[in-house]
């Protein structure tokens, strides 16, 4: 990597730093999660510890479904969809 290139992970680290200081109180409730039509429900500061480590083990269509959530999550959305 080339000087102040930074990596998806280290990128990932730091929005979900930024977004657990913005919404600590968030990070504790229950959040759906629907994926390949399965839904789970859990907290969602797990749900962002577990597909940050989805995305970063997978590539393609699946990483690109853990991305959706991901982001949905960030959003701060209830519901999280694939």
């Amino acid at each position: 990597m080339g000087k102040g290139t930074r990596s998806i992970s280290n990128i990932a680290h730091s929005v979900e730093e930024n977004y657990k200081e913005q919404t600590m109180a968030k990070t504790n409730d229950v959040v759906t999660i629907v994926c390949y039509d399965r839904t789970t429900k859990m907290k969602r500061q797990d749900a962002l510890k577990f597909y940050i480590n989805c995305m970063a083990c997978s590539e393609g269509a699946e990483r690109d479904r853990y991305v959706n959530i991901y982001l949905d999550l960030l959003d701060g959305k209830k519901v999280c969809h694939d």
